[in-house]
């Protein structure tokens, strides 16, 4: 069965990190505010709450208009996801509509406000699977994005991280130690988390666009991944590792049950040896099954299985 790209919609919330491009050949990318800004959100805030019709149709007026002509839309777990999926089946219910959890159900929307809706919800975390009878999808990595990396950078560092500080900071105290016993060169972008400080001597930085993150990660050997407790599901970081052909350091245990999974390629912290930690960074890079593995996880090959 053929489809056209312009009967599939990818609902996204697009960021300052500028992770989702402008447009792909295979789906239509639709940004669901033109801003972000405090009064913006506040604004939809109140306008949802008390269901001000008139102002509902100026807010979503580019997505009411795309649901003529789709047949497929793909939700992400933003915070008016729900409110959005009684919209879109109210007006066109007809329409196939899957809800996606990038994050683990218990720090994104209560399941119940979906109850009712002839919807699909599907997750990236295998457990959540398991556990609230969802359909399961890979994480992804959008190959476009490939296109910001500069090939003519040179390595800068052994060792990259970057992210939110949800108590990673001590992680990353811990394996600073550990590099700087080994000589182990590295650069850390840790985001600060609201007001929250950390007492683990860990500097906060801006956060980076995506465009620096994947060249910071270019310019290293290794990338680091840190999950929270009993997540199965995979972060972007993984998958970044995967496509730039990068080491990953991470302490996700069930890192190991992925088909992409190789000793060579993959340290996991507290599992395994760190004084091997040197000699894994300069070791050579496992490419078995590359190609196959880049387009299972690519984001074209993720939209397609919801379709199947």
């Amino acid at each position: 069965m053929k489809i056209d790209a312009s009967e599939i919609l990818v609902l996204i919330n697009r960021q300052k990190d500028n992770y989702f491009p402008e447009k792909l050949d295979y789906c239509k990318l639709l940004n669901l505010y033109k801003s972000n800004s405090l009064f913006s959100r506040v604004f939809r805030k109140i306008i949802l709450k008390f269901n001000i019709i008139p102002l509902e149709k100026v807010i979503f007026k580019t997505l009411i208009k795309y649901l003529n002509s789709a047949k497929y839309i793909i939700l992400f777990d933003t915070g008016n996801a729900a409110y959005l999926a009684k919209l879109i089946k109210k007006i066109s219910p007809n329409i196939k509509l899957i809800i996606w959890y990038w994050n683990p159900v218990g720090a994104s929307i209560d399941l119940k406000e979906f109850s009712g809706l002839d919807i699909e919800i599907w997750s990236f975390d295998p457990n959540d699977c398991k556990k609230h009878g969802l359909k399961y999808n890979t994480q992804f990595f959008i190959e476009k994005n490939l296109e910001y990396i500069n090939n003519s950078s040179k390595c800068e560092q052994d060792v990259f991280y970057v992210g939110v500080d949800k108590d990673r900071s001590k992680i990353l105290s811990k394996l600073k130690n550990i590099f700087d016993k080994e000589h182990i060169s590295y650069k850390f972008n840790l985001v600060k988390n609201g007001n929250k400080d950390n007492d683990y001597g860990i500097e906060y930085c801006e956060p980076l666009e995506y465009k620096a993150v994947l060249n910071n990660i270019s310019q290293s050997k290794a990338v680091i991944d840190l999950v929270a407790e009993g997540q199965n599901g995979l972060t972007l970081r993984p998958l970044e590792a995967l496509f730039l052909k990068k080491k990953l350091i991470t302490n996700m245990l069930s890192i190991k049950e992925y088909d992409f999974y190789s000793p060579e390629n993959i340290f996991i912290i507290g599992e395994d040896d760190d004084t091997k930690l040197k000699e894994f960074l300069c070791s050579g890079y496992d490419s078995t099954l590359y190609d196959y593995f880049c387009n299972k996880y690519s984001f074209k090959e993720w939209i397609n299985r919801f379709l199947l």
